[in-house]
């Protein structure tokens, strides 16, 4: 008489009943399965790239308590791409598209994303969008201001205090990138230059911009007060 073996992998499928798609993950890798093999991928849940999300804020729309991470998205029209999600800060969803100190690697992919430094091109970017957040990771400091797929990579007025400069153009002898406000609103320090130019971000200013009323180079600032090198993040959901 032959004993009938038990089959693991049902069992384990049984236990998960319930489990979101990012729990069920974390049990494989505890169980030691190999994500992808031998457990059905839900389509959207961004675990793999046979299951890419639209976006991180549709991932955490379908699984509030999804992680912080690197996930896969891909827009209607492309390749699946990994992106980190921010998926516990400031209501979640936000899609980084960028963590550096450079602003020269603006718009561009590099390094790996939740690891020190990164980067994702337009492919990283939601087919729409809303919002756009620039942080500085040191202290926690965010400034989120509305915004289109179109102004992202563009310089212009997103409300009617603000200014997005996702052009990281060359003005003078520094690359303007992130958000400024005209000085009616935020009057200057004391001796700051004002050129007339918000795309240069030498305005009140977050990110990176042109430190003129220093020594004419490249500046790193949050509320035009920290000149040392800093890293931004920029998130959009």
């Amino acid at each position: 008489m032959c004993e009938r073996k038990s089959q693991p992998h049902l069992e384990l499928h049984r236990s998960w009943a319930g489990l979101t798609p990012a729990w069920m993950a974390l049990a494989a890798v505890a169980a030691g399965w190999t994500p992808g093999i031998g457990l059905a991928a839900t389509p959207g849940d961004g675990m793999s790239a046979d299951t890419p999300a639209a976006s991180c804020l549709a991932i955490h729309g379908q699984d509030a308590d999804a992680s912080n991470g690197a996930y896969w998205v891909t827009r209607a029209q492309g390749p699946a791409v990994r992106v980190y999600c921010d998926m516990t800060t400031e209501g979640g969803g936000w899609q980084v598209l960028f963590k550096g100190h450079d602003p020269h690697r603006w718009a561009t992919t590099f390094g790996v994303p939740g690891r020190k430094e990164w980067g994702v091109d337009a492919a990283g970017v939601p087919d729409v969008i809303s919002q756009l957040r620039l942080k500085r990771p040191d202290t926690g400091e965010s400034k989120v201001i509305p915004i289109t797929n179109e102004a992202l990579y563009a310089c212009s007025q997103v409300d009617d205090r603000h200014i997005w400069n996702g052009t990281a153009s060359r003005y003078y002898n520094a690359l303007g990138l992130g958000i400024s406000t005209t000085k009616n609103i935020y009057p200057p320090p004391v001796d700051y230059v004002l050129s007339g130019m918000p795309c240069n971000n030498d305005h009140k200013s977050w990110g990176f911009g042109h430190r003129a009323w220093t020594d004419d180079r490249q500046g790193w600032g949050w509320n035009s007060l920290d000149l040392g090198q800093t890293v931004f993040s920029i998130a959009v959901r």
